[in-house]
């Protein structure tokens, strides 16, 4: 898809099209790319969010051209990632008026900005491979943060040094318990023996025990 549009204003055209139109690698786009860069006519690309158009899914750009530059903007690129500007609609989304509001105050001012925006130069652009997609340049979520190997097996070893202890500890503890219920039991068996004993020594008939063994 690709719609162009000129600014009542300036009758500088805009260019409102797929993301794939400011990423892609084949030759004839990327081609199409590198002249527009190297000429300094691409003046600005907007990333907008996903889910806007009807005939895709897919987020689009906006393609900012300009022929006449002011000299402090030459070789200079704008780069806007509005990705996150959205609300969820049915059956689209739709861009936020203070996504619309983002995006003209980075263009106005002209500036990198953490999370939306950020100027880059034609050498920059050759770097990337003309690759103009501003998610590459611009990222709107926090990065995860990786902690160096060594540090992380240090803390596995201290783990599982840890872990050793504690199974050595409970071990310990059920093996005070299981001594604990066996010197019960027996104390149990032997109160038993000693109470049956004392119950036979005495029951006795006239005096005498009851059971006597012959000599």
């Amino acid at each position: 898809m690709s719609l162009t549009m000129r600014s009542p204003s300036t009758r500088r055209p805009s260019v409102a099209s797929s993301r794939g139109s400011g990423s892609k690698s084949s030759n004839k786009e990327k081609t199409i790319r590198a002249a527009l860069v190297e000429q300094n006519v691409i003046e600005g690309v907007v990333l907008l969010p996903e889910n806007l158009f009807y005939n895709t899914s897919a987020p689009g750009v906006i393609l900012l051209l300009n022929r006449g530059k002011p000299e402090a903007r030459k070789g200079q690129i704008l780069l806007v990632n509005a990705s996150a500007y959205f609300v969820k609609r049915k059956p689209k989304n739709e861009l936020t008026e203070d996504g619309i509001a983002a995006v003209a105050d980075a263009y106005r001012a002209w500036e990198s900005r953490e999370k939306l925006s950020r100027v880059i130069s034609l050498a920059e652009a050759r770097t990337a491979d003309y690759n103009l997609s501003p998610s590459q340049f611009v990222i709107v979520t926090d990065r995860a943060q990786h902690r160096p190997l060594d540090t992380i097996l240090a803390d596995i070893a201290e783990a599982r040094i840890e872990r050793e202890r504690a199974d050595a500890e409970l071990a310990r503890v059920l093996e005070a318990v299981k001594r604990k219920d066996m010197v019960q039991t027996s104390l149990t068996v032997c109160s038993d023996c000693s109470a049956a004993f004392q119950a036979v020594r005495s029951t006795t008939a006239g005096g005498k025990p009851v059971l006597q063994l012959s000599r």
